[in-house]
Order: structure tokens, then sequence, then C-alpha cells
């Protein structure tokens, strides 16, 4: 049985959600990487460009 996601989730999403339940970084590092590896999760490329800019100061 395949379960869908019915939201999308960002890899950020995915580190935050393990490393809740991990014990230090290297063992979130690991989880995310099997997952990966296993075909758990996988990473879809966004559809539109992501836009990076800077924060400017103004003073």
């Amino acid at each position: 049985m395949i379960n869908r996601a019915k939201k999308l989730l960002t890899l950020k999403d995915l580190i935050q959600t393990v490393s809740e339940f991990a014990r230090n970084e290297h063992e979130t590092a690991l989880a995310v990487a099997d997952l990966l590896n296993r075909g758990v999760v996988r990473i879809v490329p966004r559809t539109q460009p992501v836009r990076v800019g800077t924060h400017r100061r103004r003073f």
C-alpha cells in the first residue's frame, strides 16, 4: 500500500520533522538519507524558479 501525502512538504519540513524524533543531528542526517535512498520520500523539482535575494538595510 502506498500512502500519498495530501500536501507536498519541503525538504526543510522533512528535516525538522525527523529532527523532532532523532537524538542528535547525526541521527537526523542518517534518517533523512535513508528515507531518500529507500524511495520513501523523493525530491520533486519546483515548477517555478526560486527567487533568491538579499535583504538591504536602509540607513
